[in-house]
């Protein structure tokens, strides 16, 4: 066999090759990917037919072995010190593996069979004259049962530095934006997060329609949404056309693309229904993945909405530990410090934040009293006692107004509080007292005036827009997020309340009131101001107005049902 060699892209050689198999591996319902690691060069010197004849017999062997599972062909490079470079090509399959009776035989060319526990086709035999002609090593990685992994390694050339690969550039302003990556299948959520990583895209993973739409709906209420999701065909639970849908209806990011076999490709109109902005092929071209995205979010320009100009930080940015293990609360406490152009890490109890406190130097503690574990007051004594002279300040977030409670904060170690529900202006002013002076900016400007809130609504949801989300969909995700925890708070304190248990009874209505604060649910939140007798004897009146405000919301908001 003569070898021609000359310039070629290596990696759309082989995507071409997982082209002309696609449809073997949808047949089979097999996940069928390429794997092109990071770093590995495209363009490179040698003989392309050579090369697509090789690892074309190890696909088709892989695909015709392999009955449940995945394909996966992986390429990367490697650099050795006293050699030149090589090429590593490794076929990975699912399939029932080789014994070791068949693994002597299985590159022999005077058998033929059609499966690694039965006597190898002649192709495999023919790949390995090839390598040894191209100066290569053919190796097997296998166990019975455990699938096989076939790998070829190859002396290749890289193409001269003058030759060079067309790619589309992606926007600026796409860089360092969130991805979505939801499919039931690991291979695929793996390919697609080195390929969207090397883009400098941010990826989150999620296998089914519900965890998804959770990660969609914390990210708007954190502030920091997601640009772009994919859908993969597989999802072991909810189907990716009803999730494109739930997710174009709440506005127009993140944009949405849809990824499959070509067996199941969209049409135009049937892509206009669900709010898909493309259709991509698996396994899909890492240059069609590009363009696709670039192309959907030039598409939606013209209806994204122009992002909010962000309030001024008042200084250099600003580090700080969150200490609060309400999930509502932590929600809205940190949207409005990122506003503030703070930088936030949240710890769930009090010992957390004695841990990471002692790990990091951050500007300033937010610290809730009570939670589980350790109560706020204990951390602070113990942060102080590790370091008496520590310049750092800690400031409670109490919903207790009492002064002797105030006084139980400064006398734990505690430099200030502030009262729940936590509004913006407290924050910027504590911010302002106990940080910017710190580093030489006192003059962070005036606080923002605060609006009353109108306590004859279930809930002011005029206050909610212009104190916290005038996004509407950030808005009704902390909406949602506020009356799911609100139900379950209220099931625990009517179960607290039959079995006689006044001290849970209390813990719940007290989550329950820091809750109903932060949302502005005056109603509620005056009736979990009572004690805990008090409260027992007002449940039903309690589970009434919790109805009432859920109505109210869902038709204001025009929540699902």
């Amino acid at each position: 066999m003569v070898l021609e060699t000359g310039p070629f892209d290596m990696r759309r050689m082989v995507e071409e090759v997982l082209d002309r198999v696609a449809s073997v591996a949808d047949r089979k319902d097999l996940v069928l990917a390429l794997r092109y690691v990071s770093g590995t060069p495209t363009l490179v010197d040698g003989d392309p037919s050579a090369l697509r004849e090789i690892i074309e017999i190890l696909v088709d062997h892989a695909l015709d072995v392999t009955e449940q599972g995945h394909v996966l062909v992986t390429v990367r490079h490697r650099v050795g010190t006293d050699q030149p470079p090589h090429f590593v090509f490794a076929v990975e399959d699912t399939g029932p593996g080789v014994s070791a009776a068949s693994r002597a035989i299985l590159f022999d060319e005077r058998w033929a069979g059609g499966s690694t526990g039965d006597p190898p086709s002649a192709g495999l035999a023919r790949v390995r004259a090839q390598v040894e002609q191209m100066d290569g090593e053919l190796e097997l990685a296998s166990e019975p049962g455990e699938g096989s992994t076939l790998s070829v390694t190859l002396p290749l050339t890289l193409a001269p530095a003058h030759i060079t690969s067309t790619q589309p550039i992606l926007q600026p302003e796409l860089e360092d934006r969130r991805v979505l990556v939801v499919d039931g299948h690991p291979i695929d959520r793996l390919v697609l997060r080195e390929i969207l990583e090397r883009w400098r895209f941010r990826v989150t993973e999620c296998e089914a329609q519900d965890p998804a739409l959770e990660v969609l709906r914390e990210a708007r209420i954190d502030g920091d949404p997601f640009a772009i999701a994919l859908l993969g065909h597989r999802m072991p639970v909810g189907d990716p056309i009803d999730l494109c849908r739930r997710i174009t209806a709440q506005g127009p990011e993140p944009v949405v693309l849809l990824l499959g076999p070509a067996s199941a490709r969209l049409g135009p109109k049937a892509l206009d229904r669900c709010g898909s902005a493309s259709y991509l092929t698996k396994p899909v071209h890492q240059i069609d993945l590009m363009t696709g995205i670039i192309d959907a979010w030039a598409e939606t320009a013209t209806v994204r909405p122009t992002p909010p100009t962000p309030t001024p930080t008042p200084g250099p940015e600003v580090y700080v530990l969150l200490v609060e293990d309400n999930i509502v609360n932590q929600k809205v406490a940190q949207h409005l410090l990122r506003e503030l152009g703070c930088r936030v890490e949240v710890a769930t109890n009090g010992q957390e934040a004695v841990e990471r406190t002692a790990a990091i130097d951050y500007d300033l503690v937010l610290m809730d009293v009570q939670m589980p574990v350790m109560n706020g007051l204990d951390a602070t004594r113990a942060i102080r006692q590790r370091d008496p002279t520590s310049p750092l300040p800690i400031v409670a977030m109490t919903a207790h107004a009492h002064a002797r409670d105030r006084q139980e904060c400064l006398d734990a170690g505690m430099d200030d509080h502030i009262s729940k529900p936590v509004l913006q202006p407290d924050l910027q002013e504590t911010i302002r007292r106990f940080v910017t002076h710190r580093h030489g900016n006192p003059d962070a400007g005036p606080s923002p005036a605060e609006q009353p809130v109108d306590a004859s609504l279930p809930c002011d949801l005029r206050w909610l827009q212009n104190n916290y989300a005038t996004d509407d969909h950030v808005l009704r995700s902390l909406i949602r997020m506020f009356l799911e925890r609100a139900t379950e708070l209220v099931e625990q304190m009517r179960e607290a309340t039959n079995a006689g248990d006044l001290d849970a009874l209390g813990r719940y209505a007290h989550a329950l009131k820091g809750i109903s604060g932060t949302v502005r649910a005056t109603p509620l939140f005056l009736l979990m101001s009572e004690d805990p007798p008090t409260v027992a004897r007002s449940m039903e009146r309690i589970e009434q107005t919790l109805a009432a405000l859920r109505s109210y919301l869902s038709y204001e908001l025009d929540l699902d049902p």
